[in-house]
């Protein structure tokens, strides 16, 4: 469901070729408690980068077939908020009524 093909399955269309303007998968985070400061939350966020981006790390991801990406801990939240919003917009579709 990305907007473009896997490198796993290079013949099968993205869900964008296909018409869909629908892009959505897993997401992995890490979080913290809301009052913690943010000398803290830098400090741990340094750490991941470093972490995500570390060969060892990058290699086992692709071994995986896994996507890997590093976001700041604000671009995070704005991910996670946008993507809620996404998903509460669409629930009516799962009510078995309509």
């Amino acid at each position: 469901m990305d907007d473009e093909r896997s490198p796993f399955l290079p013949d099968v269309p993205s869900v964008k070729e296909l018409g869909m303007p629908l892009v959505y998968g897993a997401w992995r985070g890490i979080a913290a408690p809301k009052d913690t400061p943010q000398e803290i939350i830098d400090i741990l966020g340094n750490a991941f980068r470093q972490v995500i981006q570390s060969e060892a790390i990058i290699e086992q991801f692709a071994n995986a077939g896994l996507p890997i990406s590093f976001v700041s801990a604000e671009d995070f939240h704005a991910y996670i908020q946008a993507d809620y919003e996404n998903v509460k917009g669409i629930m009516h579709l799962l009510d078995e009524d309509e």
